[in-house]
This record gives C-alpha cells, structure tokens and sequence, in this order.
C-alpha cells in the first residue's frame, strides 16, 4: 500500500511548470503505468478501496444521476480524487467556425482511455447550430491531454497521442433539453444512449494540437430534420394502410362465377 501511495504522488511531478518539457518522455509513459496500476489494485481488493480511501481523503458520498444537458456537466474541473482530490485541473478554451444545419442542440465529449479507464476530459455544445462552449483538460492533478495531442474522431485520427481516445455525440432529438442520465461515477458516465449519433454521423477534424493554449477543431454532422423524419413517418403509414385495405378490398370481392 505505501508503494502504491507513493507512485500515486509521482504524478504531482506533472504540475510544476519549471523544467515540465524536459520530463515528458519519461514522466507521461511512467503516469500511464501508474494509473493502470492503481486502477488493477483498487478493482481486485476492496481493502485496497479503504486503505487508498484513508490515505488519499476520498469522501464516501456518491454523485447522484442527473439528466445532462452540456458536456460541463461530465467533464471534471476539479481532481474527483487521488492525491490532489478537490484541487483545480488545468483547462484551455477551444473554438470552432462551423456552423450545422439542425433545429435542435448537441453536445460530444471526449474521453481518454487507459485499459478499463474511461475518463471524459473536453468537449463541446452547439445551439442554434453554433459551437458556443468547448475546453479541454490538461493532463495535470487528474487525467487530461498532454502537449501535442489532438482530438480528431475516427479509428487512428490522433496516432501521437499518449493516452487513446474517443468521442461521444449526442443530439437532443425530442427537443427537451437534455440527452439524458448520466453518472459521473460510472464508467463510461452515460446511463442514457437514446440519443447518441452513430460515428458515421459525424466528424471532428483539423484540431489543433494541444499545447495548453486555445485551440480550435472543426464539426461537421448529417443529422436528418425531424419534420423529414416526420413525414417519411406519415408518408410509410398511409402507404402500409392503403395496402392493408386494398388486400382487403380484395379479399372481399365476390368471386367471379
């Protein structure tokens, strides 16, 4: 337990700024067996689940479900836990240009992927087919990317990158304002899958690379209106009606002598 403690503390070497360039090659790949480490321990005894709770301060109360409606209800803004538990996470600000054609909202998160870890980081929301709000976390007190990466969608889009990663894209299609549960708590956080877009439904490219500054990305989506959705609805119906009553027509027609 002290070791695995004191290899959690090693993470601390990630936030001081002085010198941060010259450690990267060996401290992002020593972070990534840190974290692998812990999570194996932490899954496979629940004494190690009391013992890193006693050492590290974690709280016992649990995050209730809510329904979300931003990808800032997710994405942390201060450490949810370890060491640093309650202390700030860096964050930058990114924009886009792009504009969708789409009566109603979206919003995508990213998550890192570490082994089982599953860890949402940034993303962003678009209203009235606007990217109005999007930021990142800076891998610093809690998981986050780190210098160089990007967050393109698609199998192999980021290939420099020091953690995996992947989106989540959801489009508020009942109008509501919200996508659903979620549950910070849980792995993967989406408790609600209704209105997720398919990866073929989207794109996310040209971002720039993180280096703790703004960056920016471009959206692109092809999401069908829900007036066409609509009347392809209506238009199946009629027709599916108008062949039931004509088989019916027929079937009771007097039969020829």
């Amino acid at each position: 337990m002290a070791d695995l403690t004191s290899r959690l503390t090693q993470v601390n070497v990630l936030t001081d700024g002085a010198g941060r360039n010259s450690w990267y090659s060996n401290i992002y790949s020593k972070t990534k067996d840190i974290v692998r480490d812990v999570g194996r321990a932490v899954r496979k005894s629940p004494l190690v689940v009391g013992a890193l709770a006693a050492v590290i301060g974690v709280e016992g109360a649990r995050a209730l479900p809510v329904a979300w409606s931003s990808y800032s209800d997710v994405v942390p803004v201060v450490s949810p836990a370890g060491p640093y538990q309650g202390q700030p996470i860096d964050s930058v600000n990114y924009t886009s240009s792009s504009t969708v054609a789409a009566p109603n909202n979206f919003s995508a998160v990213y998550f890192i992927e570490d082994g089982e870890f599953k860890t949402p980081v940034g993303g962003f929301d678009v209203v009235n087919g606007n990217v109005v709000k999007s930021s990142f976390n800076g891998l610093s007190t809690w998981y986050g990317l780190t210098p160089g990466d990007t967050v393109n969608s698609g199998e192999g889009a980021n290939p420099q990158n020091t953690f995996g990663g992947y989106w989540e894209v959801f489009y508020d299609t009942d109008g509501n304002g919200n996508y659903g549960l979620a549950d910070t708590d849980v792995q993967g956080v989406f408790l609600s899958r209704a209105e997720q877009l398919d990866s073929i439904q989207y794109a996310i490219s040209n971002s720039s690379s993180y280096s703790g500054s703004p960056g920016s990305f471009t959206f692109t989506t092809d999401v069908p209106e829900p007036s066409a959705l609509a009347l392809l609805g209506v238009g199946a119906g009629a027709l599916a009606l108008r062949r039931r009553f004509s088989k019916r027509d027929k079937s009771n027609r007097p039969k020829s002598k």
